[in-house]
């Protein structure tokens, strides 16, 4: 797994549904949340990391850049 993109959380499920209408499968984390139910605080609030297979990864690096621009 390749870590993809890391931001706000509502825009990182955003980018999760798209690429998976692209017929990419895409994990999101959630690190704060995840250390909270584990009993310690890690990650910053609001933000989630955005994970595909590793030969998924230049195909969704480009989605998103498209998707993200300015």
């Amino acid at each position: 797994m390749k870590q993809v993109y890391y931001g706000h959380i509502v825009e990182a499920e955003y980018l999760k549904e798209m690429l998976e209408e692209a017929k990419i499968g895409a994990m999101l984390r959630n690190e704060f949340q995840e250390s909270g139910l584990a009993g310690f605080m890690a990650g910053q609030p609001g933000y989630a990391s955005l994970y595909v297979s590793d030969e998924h990864e230049e195909r969704a690096k480009i989605i998103i850049t498209n998707l993200t621009k300015k």
